[in-house]
């Protein structure tokens, strides 16, 4: 007698259906995560600016500290920040005043000024490190959870995951 084959739990989608895990999300669906987004950076901003004040920086201070990881025209740290380029001099002219970023002329051009991290920069980014993983919720999250938050942010810039 031939077996009968059952069929499968969850029955592929006939032509012109959507999978479930394909089907776009209701809009209820999509102003809860909405709402659940908004709060996490809103709490990682306190973080972010607690972290900065432990370490002696603002939080615009420490973000810049951290992106400065090389020599930089100011114009083109500017694009980086995506912001003006009159932000950034702002920032940059108090940091400067601490002593943790200094302006240096670049040898190709000597009308540029290139933004420097100073050791003392190098300390202030350290100690701001340290205090972020330390108060960061993120830092709570397991290997694998933190693995598919980057997923999800790479896929929503349409860039593959690292």
């Amino acid at each position: 007698m031939p077996r009968i084959k059952k069929p499968p739990a969850n029955p592929p989608p006939s032509p012109g259906q959507l999978s479930p895990a394909n089907r776009p999300p209701s809009a209820g669906q999509l102003a809860e995560f909405a709402t659940a987004l908004y709060q996490l950076v809103e709490a990682l901003r306190v973080e972010h600016e607690e972290a900065a004040a432990l370490a002696g920086l603002t939080a615009a201070q420490a973000m810049t500290l951290m992106l400065l990881d090389q020599p930089t025209s100011m114009r083109k740290f500017a694009e980086r920040m995506g912001c003006d380029a009159s932000n950034v001099t702002g920032i940059v002219d108090r940091l400067e005043a601490k002593g943790l970023v200094a302006r240096k002329s670049d040898p190709a051009d000597r009308r540029v000024k290139r933004v420097v991290r100073t050791a003392a920069g190098d300390s202030a980014v350290a100690r701001f490190q340290k205090e972020i993983v330390r108060a960061s919720s993120l830092a709570k999250l397991s290997a694998k959870a933190r693995g598919g938050l980057f997923a999800a942010l790479a896929e929503l810039r349409r860039e593959p995951p690292a």
